[in-house]
């Protein structure tokens, strides 16, 4: 078999989603040619997929061993040490890194993210903006934005986003993080009115018409159901835009059309819609419908805020 040959298999069996095909071809591959770094790249990357962390470093720290300055294995090895919660670990070859290629944006947001998982806040606030500074893309704009907006610098992220829209109004990305910023801010007005940009420009953004409609419930329910429906008919198997379709029916007494989207999703919900399904069941007197859906999901090991309100819950109906 040509190392050629072997890589095109090994890429098309990736693309595919078999990584295990893929890795058994990118195996082939370093047997006949020991030191192709390609090669125990892609021999990580399908480890990656197959979840296999301690495989994922045997490979990086092989192809390292043949070169040891391969920005693509180190990045990878910093992936993999953030993964497995090594951060000093993290952190020492992202130093290197940088110092290797200190105009390199996407470093700088890699030391950002090993800055936010030590807790070190300042320096990952200046990772970011280094990295905006460095490449002054959308990308890297909303990066730095919400690392300031989580920081309590609300109006520095807001103002910083403001001024980007300026030149590039387009940017659904950034009217969307906009938008998000004034929704948490308390600022309903302009968060309805960037949301409202936003699908002027792209009608079919699930998510913003989604929150718009949520932002909407209390004062416009009408408005705010059809936005919910617009979105629940672009992605119905969603189980969070179902669980707002159904909140906003329910709240408009649409209760039986309520339970049906509920029903439709209830095997592929998550805690946190099983409990709002569960709730407004029990609200409406059926008990042993609320049982049934509660009964498999109660685990008393697990003391989550979610957990303990199904528990809750599944306690009021036992009485």
């Amino acid at each position: 078999d040509h190392p050629g040959y072997l890589r095109l298999i090994g890429e098309i069996y990736y693309m595919l989603n078999a990584p295990a095909s893929s890795a058994n071809a990118f195996g082939q591959l370093v047997a006949k040619r020991p030191r192709s770094v390609d090669g125990y790249l892609w021999l990580a990357r399908t480890a990656k997929r197959m979840e296999q962390p301690r495989q994922v470093r045997k490979y990086l720290q092989e192809a390292l061993e043949i070169d040891s300055s391969n920005e693509q294995a180190r990045k990878l090895l910093i992936e993999n040490y953030l993964k497995t919660a090594e951060f000093d670990q993290a952190e020492k070859l992202t130093r290197k890194l940088i110092q290797k290629t200190p105009s390199d944006a996407a470093i700088y947001l890699i030391a950002a993210d090993v800055a936010s998982r030590q807790k070190k806040y300042i320096q990952m606030i200046d990772a970011l903006k280094k990295a905006f500074s460095l490449e002054p893309s959308e990308k890297t704009l909303v990066a730095y934005a919400k690392g300031l907006f989580q920081q309590k610098h609300e109006k520095k992220a807001i103002q910083l986003i403001q001024k980007w829209l300026e030149k590039h109004p387009q940017s659904h990305v950034s009217l969307f993080t906009l938008s998000d910023f004034y929704s948490q801010s308390g600022y309903a007005k302009e968060a309805i009115e960037t949301l409202s940009q936003l699908l002027n420009i792209k009608p079919d953004h699930v998510i913003a018409l989604n929150n718009l409609a949520w932002i909407l419930k209390d004062s416009d329910i009408k408005a705010a159901l059809n936005y919910s429906m617009q979105a629940h008919q672009l992605l119905p198997q969603s189980a969070p835009i179902a669980d707002t379709y159904a909140s906003l029916l329910l709240q408009d007494n649409q209760k039986e059309k309520a339970f049906s989207v509920w029903k439709k999703i209830e095997t592929n919900s998550n805690l946190e819609v099983i409990y709002n399904y569960a709730n407004a069941l029990y609200e409406n007197g059926q008990i042993e419908k609320v049982r049934q859906l509660l009964r498999s999901k109660v685990n008393d090991k697990d003391d989550s805020p979610i957990q303990k309100q199904i528990q809750a819950l599944y306690s009021k109906t036992e009485k």
